[in-house]
């Protein structure tokens, strides 16, 4: 079998208050972040092989109170781990790779792709066929049909 190649974004392990409720409890599905770590977990290992490729772009824990719980979740997860930075993994880059990155990068460009956290401006996508990105969570940039036609998988 060959090797697949996965995206996730903002998996934010180990962030209390998306459990909590309130405005940002999108989560609030679950009774405690051990729960949802270990549910994030479960669900990316399911279909993530040993041999596979994740890119997580992005936002791996929310800030330092919860980091090095969050990055222990990492050490969980098969595959070769690959980390795009976000917004919120402002820690040296040896932390990253001492939980189980491979690599940690600022963006990545596949197939004429550009991969990041944070979205680019769409008057730079003259230079890229398109842009996969998290940070927006449940909101859309933009969205380009042409764009989405010529992808090898299907966008959600």
């Amino acid at each position: 079998m060959s090797k697949r190649i996965w995206i996730i974004s903002d998996p934010h392990f180990h962030h209390a208050n998306l459990v909590r409720g309130g405005r940002i409890g999108i989560r609030s599905q679950f009774a405690n972040v051990e729960q949802m770590n270990g549910y994030i977990v479960e669900a990316i290992n399911q279909v993530v092989r040993d041999r596979d490729k994740l890119y997580i772009l992005g936002d791996i824990t929310l800030n330092s109170r919860d980091s090095q719980e969050g990055l222990e979740c990492v050490r969980l997860i098969k595959g070769h781990k690959r980390l795009i930075l976000g917004n919120h993994d402002r820690k040296p880059v040896q932390r990253y790779l001492d939980a189980g990155f491979e690599k940690v990068m600022a963006y990545r460009e596949m197939a004429g792709i550009l991969f990041s956290h944070i979205p680019v401006h769409p008057s730079q996508f003259y230079r890229f066929k398109g842009n996969v990105h998290g940070h927006t969570h449940t909101s859309f940039v933009q969205r380009d049909k042409a764009f989405e036609r010529n992808l090898p998988w299907e966008p959600v």
